[in-house]
């Protein structure tokens, strides 16, 4: 629908509501003819009064009349015969955006529904992936159940006919390997928090887990985001605010992550050209402009205090602009779309990069999304833009090193936990062993006086856990000896796990498996129970450990390298906006409410 048509629309539903007009009423209709002299009668009247079309208004007043009595019809089979009637939203179909009416019972399940849709449209269930209201619908669990109710509408995502991929299933394997990854090192890298200041932020364990888990699934959204693939990018960023709703409020508001997480969601809503129709977007802009406040403050005070400039953060304040005044004009808000629209354009123009200065910057070597961000955060002055790059790498040298640093003190053990390095500082300086203390920080979630008091009364159950977990780590050296004698690295690592970085120990279990014959079999993972009348050297019980921790290893660098494609750890990226689209957008909605 084009956007002309949408505001007639707008425009004649608020001149209907004004006036208290029923077009389901005499005299616009007697059942069961809408009479259409009067219609167009009414159309116009209201072309004169709103300065409109008159075909268009006319148009506009049959539809909304039609429109009103399918709801009536809607309403009374449904309280007959408990058969919902419900609009679901196809966008991006090749002659736009599709609307269609579906008759389900709500106590069916979301996969019913799923298969309806795909049968009306005679796709295959697995290319259609169901939102309401702001949620991924559950193909498990009935309708009525995720507060589906009669006359709603649903959007219905549907991927192309070239695409293998299946969202719902693509989800929850990225689900599956970040979950995987958050209860190991390989997350260590990309899934540590912090606040804005840089400071590690610490979390009792399932709120740390659930936060964790929504910032991945943030941060894998937005690669295919960038990509362009919305459905995909919109279902994982609903999954990670499923995430983010579990953790307190009172973290929430103290960061802009999920202010971050909002922006995004209503970005996609209208790149899926489905804004207008979801009420959720509105609630999303909201939280979003409160969270930036708190984050930023008052005229970006805060900011500037932290950062020291504040260029960037505007990009994204003005992309919030941008959005609301989108809302605005769907809403028929058109003054205060006009003002809020302006204002975005006049913040889009402070913020354009230079493009002669941008190009010289990537000439001295510098990278794009480095200039870029630079040259916004100083107004294209190219001299500050660089002192300001340079700024920027030192942080975060120094930022890596107070990580290096926390993590000498927390040992391998501890490093990819949730074990806060100053809270271990007090309790070494109690005198308390520097292990034993990490290991009771992680269980009592950080909290200082539990962690005392599993050290005073617990002690011994923590030495059995932290031997249990040492065993799973290798001393550098001890590797490095072994592999130089010969041994395959992945076995010489095996054989220092399972004997707690004893040099000898492990020797001797590497010679022994070449001995018995077991050497190749074990590096394959198939080690089993021995053919042999001779009972094997390495029990067998050693030889299942072994091939379960090489599984376990194998499944995490599998799930490592898919999660990590096309991810970027840059801390900056959400940042980096080309502000070319917003640009468009802003012309677009300019021309639309007859904007000089």
């Amino acid at each position: 629908m084009s956007h002309l048509i949408q505001d007639v629309l707008n425009q004649v539903r608020a001149q209907l509501n004004l006036e208290g007009v029923k077009l389901w009423d005499p005299p616009y209709y007697i059942d069961p003819e809408p009479i259409d002299d009067k219609l167009e009668e009414l159309g116009r009247t209201y072309a004169l009064v709103l300065n409109l079309p008159t075909e268009m208004c006319v148009a506009a007043v049959k539809e909304l009349q039609s429109n009103a009595l399918e709801k009536l019809a809607a309403k009374a089979k449904f309280n007959a015969t408990g058969i919902a009637s419900l609009k679901v939203r196809i966008p991006n179909q090749p002659g736009g955006t599709d609307l269609h009416t579906v008759e389900v019972s709500l106590e069916e399940t979301g996969s019913a529904l799923q298969e309806i849709i795909a049968t009306k449209l005679n796709v295959t269930v697995d290319r259609v992936t169901l939102i309401f209201s702001g949620h991924v619908v559950d193909t498990a669990k009935t309708l009525s159940s995720q507060n589906v109710k009669n006359n709603q509408q649903l959007l219905a995502l549907i991927r192309s006919a070239d695409d293998s991929k299946d969202v719902y299933a693509v989800t929850a394997k990225i689900k599956s390997d970040a979950e995987l990854l958050i209860q190991n090192s390989y997350s260590n890298d990309f899934l540590v928090m912090e606040d804005q200041q840089g400071n590690r932020i610490y979390l009792p364990d399932a709120e740390n887990k659930a936060l964790k888990l929504g910032l991945a699934l943030h941060k894998k959204g937005r690669v295919y985001l960038n990509q362009e693939n919305f459905n995909l990018a919109l279902v994982l960023f609903l999954e990670a605010d499923e995430q983010f709703r579990t953790v307190a409020s009172s973290l929430l508001e103290s960061v802009d992550n999920y202010a971050l997480l909002n922006l995004d969601i209503v970005w996609c809503y209208l790149c899926l050209k489905s804004v207008t129709h979801l009420p959720d977007a509105e609630r999303r802009l909201q939280l979003c402009e409160e969270n930036f406040r708190r984050s930023y403050g008052t005229n970006f005070n805060r900011l500037v205090d932290l950062k020291g400039s504040d260029g960037n953060e505007k990009a994204l304040v003005m992309r919030l602009h941008l959005l609301q005044a989108i809302l605005m004009f769907h809403q028929n808000r058109r003054g205060e779309a006009q003002a809020m629209l302006r204002m975005a354009e006049s913040e889009l123009l402070q913020l354009k990069v230079d493009d002669a200065a941008l190009q010289s910057l990537i000439e001295m070597g510098y990278g794009l999304s480095e200039a870029r961000l630079g040259l916004r955060a100083t107004g294209n002055n190219i001299a500050d833009a660089i002192n300001n790059i340079t700024e920027r790498r030192e942080k975060k040298k120094e930022a890596r090193k107070k990580a290096r640093k926390n993590e000498e003190l927390l040992g391998k053990e501890f490093r990819s936990g949730n074990v806060n390095p100053n809270s271990l500082k007090k309790l070494i300086e109690m005198n308390f062993d520097k292990d034993l203390s990490s290991m009771a920080l992680e269980k009592a979630d950080n909290d200082i006086n539990e962690a005392i008091n599993l050290l005073q009364n617990e002690s011994e159950e923590l030495r059995k856990q932290l031997g249990k977990r040492k065993k799973f780590h290798v001393e550098g050296n001890l590797l490095q000896n072994l592999v130089q004698m010969g041994f395959h690295t992945e076995l010489a690592k095996m054989a220092l796990q399972n004997s707690f970085n004893n040099l000898d120990s492990a020797l001797d279990f590497l010679q022994s498996l070449r001995d018995d014959g077991k050497y190749e079999e074990v590096l394959s993972g198939l080690a089993g129970p021995s053919t042999s009348s001779q009972q094997p050297s390495i029990p067998l019980e050693e030889l299942k450990e072994a091939k379960e921790f090489f599984d376990k290893k194998f499944a995490e660098k599998e799930a490592f390298e898919r999660f990590s494609e096309g991810y970027n750890n840059d801390d900056d990226e959400h940042l980096d906006l080309p502000l070319t689209q917003e640009e468009s957008l802003i012309q677009e909605y300019k021309a639309a409410l007859n904007m000089n």
